[in-house]
């Protein structure tokens, strides 16, 4: 079954576009491939802001400021994913006080 973990503690100052950069860093430094759309806007409703993979896994990770929860758009497709079943696919909840486990997550 796929892992959902929620990364999460108290640190409201990062932005969510701050923390793409953060989390971006993270997967080049490691060897990951991942795609970011330049836009919602031409995307389906909920779509996770990150999509990742480096072989044999997958990882969905949607980005959120600290004390924001997905919409329900984006919790469907987090359920979704991980009602696939599959152990190399993985989603994520990515909060700013997290960065830490998401290197060791993504290492």
């Amino acid at each position: 079954m796929a892992r959902r973990r929620v990364i999460r503690s108290p640190d409201d100052l990062v932005t969510e576009r701050d923390l793409q950069s953060q989390v971006e860093a993270i997967l080049k430094a490691n060897g990951w491939r991942y795609f970011h759309g330049w836009s919602s806007q031409h995307s389906a409703a909920g779509y996770p802001d990150i999509v990742a993979i480096r072989p044999p896994r997958l990882c969905f990770l949607e980005l959120k400021r600290e004390g924001q929860k997905p919409r329900p758009e984006q919790q469907a497709w987090l359920d979704d994913i991980n009602a696939l079943g599959l152990d190399q696919v993985e989603d994520y909840v990515v909060y700013p006080s997290g960065i830490a486990k998401v290197q060791d997550i993504l290492a």
